[in-house]
């Protein structure tokens, strides 16, 4: 679905009326842009979109500041993920090999 990039803008700074921000994570970040992925409520159905803005002060970039005035937001569902991942033993001895 295509959503106008005014409220997308309102959405990341909490004050948009139409929709419903529920995440937004940092993805990873570039020389001089922090990256977004935004999860956010609208109609009953969620979506994602992603965004950067300027890694420092000096950086004049606004989200969604050099897209289009309408921007594509496929639908998304949660679902549960399982994850294997390594643990340190509590027990375990400091051993030099």
């Amino acid at each position: 679905m295509k959503f106008k990039k005014e409220m997308l803008q309102e959405l990341v700074y909490d004050d948009c009326l139409l929709a419903e921000k529920i995440e937004d994570n940092i993805t990873g970040t570039t020389r001089w842009s922090i990256l977004h992925e935004m999860i956010f409520k609208y109609n009953d159905k969620f979506y994602i979109v992603q965004y950067s803005i300027g890694a420092t002060e000096m950086q004049e970039e606004r989200p969604f500041e050099y897209s289009a005035d309408e921007i594509e937001c496929p639908e998304v569902e949660q679902k549960e993920v399982k994850v294997k991942k390594w643990i340190l033993l509590e027990n375990e001895t400091n051993i030099s090999i």
